[in-house]
């Protein structure tokens, strides 16, 4: 289970009121920087006096997780795999 806080802005308001969000944040795990990037819609009530929404509160939710460092360069596959890959 991984648990983050991620702060978004909203990028529009739909004709119903809801809002369309998105934001991301970096972080640092293992000597791996990775970038937490996550997108949806949520409605204004679901807006908490913490100012904060859950996950399970939001439509069309997309997150993306990319990252640079050692981790991630040992899952890229190598010249010799890409090769064989292509010929077979």
């Amino acid at each position: 289970m991984v648990e983050a806080t991620v702060s978004c802005t909203v990028i529009d308001v739909l004709p119903n009121g809801n809002l369309v969000i998105q934001g991301q944040r970096m972080v640092d795990v293992n000597n791996d920087s990775e970038i937490i990037q996550i997108s949806g819609i949520i409605r204004p009530a679901d807006i908490n006096s913490k100012n904060t929404v859950n996950s399970h509160q939001v439509a069309q939710f997309n997150v993306s997780l990319t990252g640079k460092g050692v981790v991630n360069s040992k899952q890229t596959p190598g010249f010799m795999s890409t090769f064989f890959n292509w010929v077979f």
